[in-house]
């Protein structure tokens, strides 16, 4: 008697562990140490608009703090940076500044500090306190060793910035945070499932 074949089934199984087996490596690579993140804050933030002693700049000076937490030396793309003010409608850009790439030894701690010419800001009809944001985009690497250098880290991160009425932070030392680590859990959750689908062609 002849049996069926099983060909189909066998072939897709052929084709399936390979790939599947494929997809882990890639993720598990992801998943690997790269830079470690640098603890960015807003040290000063102030609206010379809202200032007693001056009512006619649109300028805002601000001081960003950038501390690196690894223990090898960390190197950064640009610093782009883009403000916006935050009304209780909308939200929209006001300014940004751009930083050259730069060197920080390990544990090492860097300002940047700058000012932003407003634009498009309604100052009379403004409440107080007043909310402004503001979002970094730049690129983090390690000096594993000397001659050389871990992932490029892209690095997406921001804050809310509340000033007063004298036009001065409320909330001193802003930090800058991310959401990237829901990206790390969800690609483990990924890891785990495809585990167990080489498991089952694996065994069944």
């Amino acid at each position: 008697m002849i049996k069926p074949a099983n060909g189909c089934c066998g072939g897709g199984m052929a084709v399936s562990l390979p790939l599947v087996a494929a997809i882990l490596l890639r993720l598990l690579h992801g998943l690997q140490p790269s830079a470690a993140l640098p603890y960015i804050t807003i040290e000063e933030f102030t609206v010379s608009v809202l200032k007693e002693t001056t009512n006619s700049s649109n300028i805002i000076h601000f001081d960003l703090k950038l501390r690196n937490l690894d223990t090898e030396p960390s190197y950064y793309d640009a610093l782009n940076l883009t403000f916006y003010y935050k009304s209780n409608l909308s939200s929209f850009p006001i300014g940004n500044a751009t930083f050259s790439p730069f060197y920080q030894r390990e544990f090492g701690r860097a300002h940047r500090v700058g000012n932003i010419e407003v634009r498009g800001v309604n100052w009379e009809n403004a409440t107080i306190p007043m909310t402004f944001k503001v979002v970094l985009a730049t690129a983090v690497r390690s000096e594993v060793k000397i001659y050389w250098k871990s992932r490029r880290y892209y690095y997406l991160v921001g804050a809310d910035l509340k000033v007063n009425d004298q036009g001065t932070l409320i909330n001193k030392s802003v930090e800058l945070t991310s959401r990237a680590g829901r990206n790390i859990l969800g690609r483990f959750e990924l890891v785990v499932i495809l585990f167990g689908i080489l498991f089952f062609l694996l065994y069944s």
